[in-house]
């Protein structure tokens, strides 16, 4: 995460997401993150808490990163309060060649 933040570009903001890419050699990694706070009163709303707790059936997992090595091998989202949960992993050798960057 620090090398894609520190090396990578921002390539899309829409909404309330914003993705940071950095792309070399046959690596991408894509991670995107929240950007945009709600407006107060609309966050401050109890009936609006509520509905959205009521649409929810689990917690949201707004941060997320994907990695290509020629073709996706990991996914993993996270929340502040949802934990994390690895979507996609696929066992290579790009596991040491990742660990070396």
């Amino acid at each position: 995460m620090p090398i894609v933040r520190l090396r990578g570009t921002i390539e899309m903001q829409r909404g309330a997401v914003r993705v940071t890419t950095l792309a070399f050699g046959p690596w991408v990694f894509h991670h995107w993150t929240p950007f945009n706070e709600m407006p107060a009163a609309a966050a401050s709303s109890p009936g609006y808490r509520r509905a959205v707790r009521a649409q929810r059936q689990q917690p949201a997992m707004p941060y997320g990163l994907d990695v290509w090595r020629i073709a996706k091998v990991l996914r993993v989202l996270w929340g502040d309060e949802a934990g994390y949960e690895v979507v996609t992993f696929v066992r290579g050798d790009w596991e040491d060649e990742a660990l070396a960057l």
